[in-house]
């Protein structure tokens, strides 16, 4: 996926630099209406990390009701929290788990579900 991707990777990486856990990027790429793949990048080895829980993120209207200001993804350079709020693909199928807000932990290049609060709007496939 990072050959399919890697000039939205590259242009993510020059302009946004490191931006989540120390040393790493995240690149967002779009994959249809509502859903994107999010990729996670290693600055000091340029690879990139391709989590099955971040495959396919639907946004789409109508899944989470989203506050003033409030981001999909909140995460910062110096934390390896992730706070993404949606709805994850289940397998390869086009239908989604969940909507709500998901925090991850971002630990020997994995993710690891912390917490899940689901969303009052949540509409499920």
């Amino acid at each position: 996926m990072a050959r399919t991707y890697r000039t939205s990777i590259r242009e993510q990486l020059n302009e946004r630099g490191i931006n989540f856990a120390g040393h790493y990027t995240i690149a967002v790429m779009g994959c249809g209406a509502g859903c994107s793949i999010t990729a996670i990048v290693d600055a000091r080895t340029g690879v990139a990390y391709f989590p099955s829980e971040l495959d396919g993120w639907n946004v789409e209207p109508g899944v989470y009701d989203f506050a003033d200001n409030e981001d999909v993804q909140t995460f910062r350079a110096d934390s390896r929290l992730l706070k993404i709020i949606g709805a994850p693909k289940l397998g390869a199928r086009e239908s989604w788990g969940p909507g709500g807000i998901y925090y991850y932990e971002w630990k020997n290049n994995r993710l690891r579900q912390l917490k899940f609060v689901a969303s009052g709007s949540s509409k499920h496939n």
